[in-house]
């Protein structure tokens, strides 16, 4: 197939096996943020990722630490991300990320079907994780 590149390993479990079997033919990355150490360390180009929608500046720093072998800073990069990386999924793509750059002053207005709010409760932990990640004020 001249026009396929890649492969999205949606199961974890199956990641090594896609590697060893499609090295050199396909490149085969994660799924999600949360998986990028374990593709990275099987030589996954990146990651699929949501989060670089929200964070882009920090997803591009882990990637750079790893190339650079500096595995400190991709560690305490990657630890302050992973509550980002989990709430992201709290509701189906793309709500929590319309509702988060719409928290971080960014203006992309309201969801479009089928995409919905995130609910008060979703938006109450969305909030604190931007807080604590610092991508909001107090």
């Amino acid at each position: 197939m001249p026009n396929f590149v890649g492969l999205k390993q949606t199961n974890l479990d199956e990641f090594p096996e896609a590697v060893r079997r499609l090295s050199g033919k396909f490149k085969v990355m994660p799924c999600a943020e949360d998986q990028m150490l374990f593709g990275f360390a099987l030589g996954a180009p990146g990651v699929l990722s949501f989060s670089a929608n929200v964070i882009p500046e920090r997803l591009v720093a882990i990637q750079n630490a790893w190339k650079s072998g500096d595995h400190d800073k991709v560690r305490k990069v990657y630890l302050e991300c992973l509550p980002l990386f989990k709430i992201i999924h709290i509701e189906p793509v793309p709500s929590a990320v319309v509702y988060m750059l719409n928290r971080m002053g960014w203006n992309f207005g309201t969801q479009r079907i089928p995409a919905h709010e995130p609910s008060e409760e979703h938006k109450k932990q969305i909030d604190e994780v931007l807080r604590s990640t610092g991508l909001i004020g107090q």
